[in-house]
């Protein structure tokens, strides 16, 4: 009897997809977000050494595809992010990525984000209105970050660049009502509305809010638990590590977790 192998379950000897957390630090404090609700744990910028010693690793092994500089916390809190991102690039990393809230990207900073190499940047915009937006991410103003991505798109278009890649990401609070019928996610026709002259220019991604360990449910933002497929998730675990801000390494792996201090 013949077999079909649909997927690759080996370990690699080093992931093919690495995450890169520049900062743990965070200006907002989301409340479905484990970095801004909890102020608890030892968070900072990651420092310029153990970047290094990430890069040198990543070229010993001369098997990364991808590099997301992103684990929870705020990228651009890091000064030396746009020399991250062109270390990477002239590393020949085949796809750079990364996720902001935005609140911090001024207007001399959007041609700098276009002409560092980034592939694929991601705007977190939550909710069903931007009324709801700024409830759930505190200290955050929709319609700021909705300017600076709108500039970002011009700029773009204007300069004819070919990346990076502009996504909003979008989490919402589903009801109890949405979660019995397992009502499809849609983007918001508030963020489809305020982005209609730019069809065809950026992208949208929507998911349910998760629910973290230790999160409390309260009033109408019941958190949820976030429903996986497993098949994409295990393949996803077995090919990709994470290395946060002081150099915690994590083989996203099930169970194995590796650390390795500074």
């Amino acid at each position: 009897m013949a077999y079909t192998v649909f997927h690759d379950f080996s370990v690699h000897p080093c992931p093919r997809v690495v995450r890169i957390e520049p900062s743990s630090l965070c200006n907002l404090r989301c409340i479905h977000c484990p970095t801004g609700s909890n102020q608890d744990i030892k968070r900072g910028n990651m420092l310029d050494c153990v970047f290094d010693k990430i890069i040198e690793e990543i070229n010993a092994y001369n098997a990364v595809d991808v590099v997301v500089l992103y684990h929870g916390g705020e990228p651009f809190l890091n000064k030396n992010i746009f020399k991250m991102i062109n270390m990477l690039r002239s590393m020949g990393i085949r796809f750079i990525k990364i996720v902001t809230n935005g609140v911090l990207i001024k207007d001399e900073t959007l041609l700098m984000i276009i002409k560092s190499g980034l592939n694929n940047i991601e705007f977190s915009l939550d909710g069903l209105s931007p009324e709801e937006n700024n409830q759930i991410r505190k200290r955050g103003n929709y319609y700021q970050v909705a300017s600076t991505i709108k500039k970002l798109l011009s700029m773009k278009t204007d300069l004819r660049a070919i990346t990076p890649d502009i996504y909003i990401v979008n989490t919402q609070i589903p009801t109890e009502a949405d979660i019995k019928k397992r009502v499809k996610i849609s983007t918001p026709k508030y963020i489809l509305n305020d982005f209609s002259n730019f069809k065809g220019k950026i992208g949208f991604k929507n998911t349910y809010m998760l629910k973290w360990p230790g999160f409390d449910c309260f009033d109408k933002y019941k958190l949820v638990e976030g429903l996986m497929d497993k098949k994409f998730t295990t393949l996803q675990l077995l090919q990709s590590c994470c290395s946060n801000y002081y150099y915690q390494v994590e083989r996203r792996c099930c169970s194995l977790l590796l650390r390795y201090h500074q």
